[in-house]
């Protein structure tokens, strides 16, 4: 029984996971739409016809949107309109016909539908947790899966027993009954007295309370905000104004004591530095975690801890003395500019060789690094790119996800101080009180 990916499922993912969720949607709905007319044909007439994997419609209308979309093309008016409407038409048609063999169904036939449903969803649980097992998902692909193996049985199995005369009856019977379950689970969620029971992955894709995520827009809130929107994670973002001194309300300090972004609370759960709450969040959610074997995790720790101890301080550093700090300061300008430029230079000549930091996946230690790269001309001057062509393409390749870009939006959603004037100063450096003392 395979399950109803078009009008119901991919709508669902959709709606759980933002516009990230509808390529692997698509990529669900063509894979089941083949099996369907190839596997599903031959359970119900005793023959597989692998012809109909090229024949297929829906695949040729996939690899036509494709092309369309990459190409920029649009159709004409006169083309699209008559094909919008028949796709419009073609659902009301199939409940029609589902319909119709409902009236003729026996009460009888209930009993199998209710069972049969039961029997499919553990059946499809089973399958999905198998593929998760076996396949290197990332984002918000774990999520589809189980999504997938939990929507109600499409009508199309109903139209393959009608027209092959497979128990037709018993059939329709199942489909009802899994659509008016799914219905029934959806209503009590939305209505806030239950939840739909899958909005985790293997290990939790999403989480089923809200994340507060204290929020300023510089390198390090970023990191996790990006790790977040990868994910797809519910959060509520709290901003915490640095060059008004919001850091140091009584609050803030309170969740984080050493008065820094980031931090987030988990419910009743507080974790504050960015590359704790990256692990936090990696350990919980199992996403762009590296494979989990002693040498992969050594990997990920050690040049996870390279950013922590070295990138993000030095570059830091490298900042505040080439563009806040008052003179004499050219010892520290060379100290922490040549560190940074070192630390840098390590990671470029790193990323020669592996595509990623952790080899050839992407994860939340690219992620770190990310925060800081952006900053890179400001770090190091204009010119940096010119010497580090490798950081610059792992740049680039996170700034194309959609994830990186709706963090970078987050910083135009909320109002920041922008002027460092003598207030800002004293809240972003308060060291500077010891030397007017």
């Amino acid at each position: 029984m395979f399950t109803n990916v078009g009008p119901v499922g991919i709508p669902l993912i959709v709606l759980a996971y933002g516009q990230d969720g509808l390529a692997p949607a698509v990529v669900l709905l063509v894979l089941s739409n083949i099996l369907h007319f190839t596997i599903g044909v031959g359970v119900v007439s005793g023959r597989v016809d692998w012809h109909m994997v090229y024949a297929n419609p829906l695949l040729r209308g996939t690899v036509l949107g494709v092309a369309f979309s990459q190409s920029g093309w649009v159709l004409p008016t006169w083309i699209n309109t008559p094909l919008t409407t028949i796709g419009s038409v073609l659902v009301p048609m199939m409940l029609l016909l589902l319909g119709a063999r409902l009236s003729t169904s026996k009460v009888s036939d209930a009993p199998v539908g209710v069972a049969a449903s039961v029997i499919m969803l553990v059946v499809r649980l089973i399958a999905a947790w198998l593929i998760l097992l076996v396949l290197p998902l990332q984002g918000v692909e774990p999520g589809a899966i189980i999504l997938f193996a939990c929507l109600p049985s499409a009508v199309f199995n109903f139209m393959l027993a009608d027209r092959f005369q497979c128990a037709p009856n018993k059939v329709a019977s199942m489909v009802i009954v899994s659509h008016v379950a799914n219905r029934c689970v959806a209503a009590r969620h939305l209505a806030g007295v239950s939840i739909i029971f899958v909005p985790y992955s293997t290990k939790s894709t999403r989480s089923l309370r809200m994340i507060k995520f204290y929020y300023h827009p510089s390198p390090n809130p970023i990191k996790v905000a990006l790790y977040l929107e990868e994910t797809g994670t519910p959060y509520e973002v709290v901003t915490v104004d640095t060059r008004k001194g919001e850091q140091h309300a009584p609050a803030f300090k309170a969740i984080n004591p050493n008065a820094k972004t980031p931090a987030m609370q988990d419910g009743d759960i507080n974790v504050f530095d960015s590359n704790a709450m990256l692990l936090y969040l990696g350990e919980k959610t199992g996403q762009f975690m590296p494979a989990n074997t002693p040498a992969a995790r050594a990997q990920m720790y050690s040049w996870l801890m390279f950013v922590a101890t070295g990138i993000g301080p030095y570059s830091g550093q490298a900042v505040h003395f080439k563009h806040f700090a008052p003179e004499p300061k050219e010892y520290a300008v060379n100290r922490y500019d040549f560190e940074a430029w070192r630390h840098w230079n390590i990671l470029n000549d790193h990323l020669a060789a592996n595509q990623y930091v952790v080899g050839d996946t992407y994860t939340l230690v690219d992620m770190a690094v990310w925060g800081w790269a952006r900053a890179v001309p400001f770090i190091l001057g204009p010119d940096a790119w010119e010497k580090l062509p490798h950081v610059k393409r792992l740049l680039d390749e996170i700034n194309a996800r959609p994830a990186a870009q709706r963090a970078e939006a987050l910083k135009a959603k909320y109002t920041f101080k922008a002027e460092m004037d003598d207030d800002a100063r004293k809240n972003m450096f308060p060291q500077n009180a010891r030397l007017t003392a």
